[in-house]
C-alpha cells in the first residue's frame, strides 16, 4: 500500500488512499497474561452461566480476587 521509497510522501499517499497516517506505525500490543486469564474465565463462566449479565460477570471476577471494572 504505502511506499516509503515513493516519490510521493506519505501524508499525499495516505490521503490517495485515504487512510490515516496514525495507521500506519501502529503496532497492536499482546495482551497481558492476567487479561488472558480473566478472558478463560469469563468464557468457561458464560458456557455455564449465560444468563448473567455485565454486573454479575463483574462481581463474579471481583470475588475470585481480579481488580476489573464493569
Amino acid at each position: 500500500m504505502v511506499d516509503t521509497q515513493n516519490k510521493l510522501s506519505i501524508v499525499k499517499q495516505c490521503r490517495l488512499l485515504e487512510i490515516h497516517r496514525g495507521g500506519l506505525y501502529y503496532k497492536a500490543k499482546q495482551e497481558s497474561l492476567e487479561n488472558l486469564k480473566i478472558m478463560q474465565l469469563l468464557d468457561q463462566q458464560y458456557f455455564n452461566t449465560p444468563f448473567y449479565g455485565c454486573r454479575k460477570l463483574t462481581f463474579w471476577l471481583k470475588d475470585l480476587g481480579f481488580k476489573v471494572n464493569r
